[in-house]
């Protein structure tokens, strides 16, 4: 699975480089700022308006609500988004969503 288009709304110019140096890295950097309305994802990121966008399309796409506060699930135990943990993290909610749909 690889990146076919990411929109970042808030960052920082540390952020921003990091992120470009990545997609580079992994041979992806046209996936940043590439239009997504003809695309169809298997996994969406995002908040759930946005998740809901692709739905009502009837575009078959799994989503993974990266917003805060996401409404489809009360999550009361801190959670760490950044290294090993917060890989394993993801790609939990990844084969979840893969797999219930």
């Amino acid at each position: 699975m690889v990146p076919v288009a990411i929109s970042v709304h808030e960052t920082t110019a540390g952020c921003a480089r990091s992120l470009r140096r990545f997609l580079n890295t992994i041979d992806c950097a046209e996936a940043l700022n590439t239009d997504m309305t003809n695309l169809t994802p298997d996994l969406v990121f995002g908040d759930q308006g946005f998740i809901g966008g692709f739905r009502a399309l009837g575009l078959p796409v799994g989503g993974i609500d990266i917003a805060l506060p996401g409404s489809s699930a009360v999550e009361i135990i801190p959670r760490c988004y950044m290294g090993s943990t917060g890989a394993l993290w993801l790609l939990e909610r990844i084969m979840n969503e893969l797999m219930n749909g």
